[in-house]
């Protein structure tokens, strides 16, 4: 999409010498005088001066002037495309960077759901294990009664 800069001056040449074939009435070599134009743009109304010394017509005049108008405004389109080429650069540097950060979150994501089955794994176990140790707390207790009653008979026995 985006012209390397040796395509982009041959564009520019032939567009200025297609501009500057309107002069060749004048007996100046359009060929050269579009290098030298595309080589020295500022330099435009300097060299259709010299070259046509004393012949310069309005129509010359108004030649330069649109060649150089449209040399202008070429280079502000160039700008304006390098400054969109930028934009989009930057713009995918910021998606890669966002990109990166929505796989940081569906990792969290992913290891908090295996957290949360594990939690859920342990709770089953911790549920299981308080009903072992509530039966074992309630067999002691019995136990205990049993022994308590075994030792209180025993005792009421030797007492009366």
């Amino acid at each position: 999409f985006f012209l390397n800069d040796t395509t982009t001056t041959e564009i520019y040449t032939e567009q200025i010498v297609g501009s500057v074939r309107c002069v060749q009435e004048t007996g100046i070599n359009a060929e050269h005088m579009g290098d030298d134009i595309c080589n020295d743009p500022q330099g435009a109304q300097k060299l259709f001066s010299e070259k046509m010394a004393g012949q310069a017509s309005t129509k010359v005049q108004n030649a330069v002037s649109d060649i150089s108008d449209k040399f202008r405004d070429i280079q502000r389109l160039e700008r304006s495309v390098e400054q969109v080429f930028q934009m989009f650069q930057d713009l995918a540097v910021l998606v890669k960077a966002q990109g990166e950060v929505l796989d940081t979150i569906e990792d969290n994501v992913s290891k908090a759901k295996n957290y949360v089955i594990k939690g859920n794994e342990e709770l089953v176990k911790g549920k299981h294990y308080q009903q072992e140790a509530r039966k074992k707390m309630c067999y002691l207790i019995i136990c205990g009664l049993i022994t308590m009653a075994i030792i209180f008979f025993v005792v009421m026995k030797f007492v009366f």
